[in-house]
């Protein structure tokens, strides 16, 4: 038979697990414009890469069809020679019926952001901003996937000190990258399974 303490520990992993859950989406894109000021440092067309890890438990920010999500963990490449780290941030996502706009939203603001100076700035912000045709999502929910095709408006930057030095980029690609939740609920789930097999066995002998 299963020991108790194994029974346990796979009963804790699973609700840990249920109640930490965790999406992680990874984007790619493309710098799209840069302030003279940063000329010497970046240039339109080079890539962007970009991870944010987002907390599947929302939030309403006060706003009727619009949810909140808190985010960590963020790390945005630009060139492939440039990284930038955002500590916590916020992700929005709306499904709004009035403005019939669908929106996902997220963002890292100023002391939360941190790289090395350019032209002499830290960066102080970035943000992804994409708007999207309204049957984009169903709900405000967190979405498992983006529908790119139908992004209407896309408004993603990342700051230096202020908005005179602001590098635009759009996102042309994502996907969502599997979270260690998963293995932890797969670990509990096989301990379940050798369980329920050394129980069927013990009364068959």
């Amino acid at each position: 038979m299963m020991k108790p303490s194994l029974w346990l520990l796979a009963a804790f992993l699973a609700s840990s697990a249920a109640q930490a859950a965790t999406i992680q989406y990874h984007f790619t894109g493309t710098v799209t414009d840069v302030a003279d000021s940063l000329l010497p440092y970046f240039s339109e067309r080079e890539s962007v890469a970009l991870t944010v890890t987002v907390d599947d438990v929302g939030s309403s920010p006060g706003i009727p069809e619009f949810s909140a999500y808190a985010a960590s963990d963020l790390i945005l490449t630009i060139g492939g020679d440039y990284t930038l780290s955002g500590a916590f941030g916020t992700v929005y996502v709306g499904n709004d019926v009035v403005s019939e706009l669908d929106s996902f939203l997220i963002s890292f603001p100023e002391g939360e952001v941190t790289g090395p100076r350019v032209a002499g700035e830290r960066p102080s912000y970035a943000d992804v901003q994409l708007d999207l045709a309204l049957e984009a999502f169903a709900s405000a929910g967190l979405p498992v996937s983006i529908p790119l095709q139908l992004v209407q408006l896309d408004r993603s930057n990342v700051l230096f000190g202020d908005d005179s030095n602001r590098l635009s980029f759009k996102i042309d690609s994502m996907e969502v990258v599997p979270e260690p939740a998963t293995g932890t609920l797969m670990l509990a789930g096989l301990l379940g399974v050798t369980g329920w097999r050394r129980i069927r066995a013990s009364r068959t002998e």
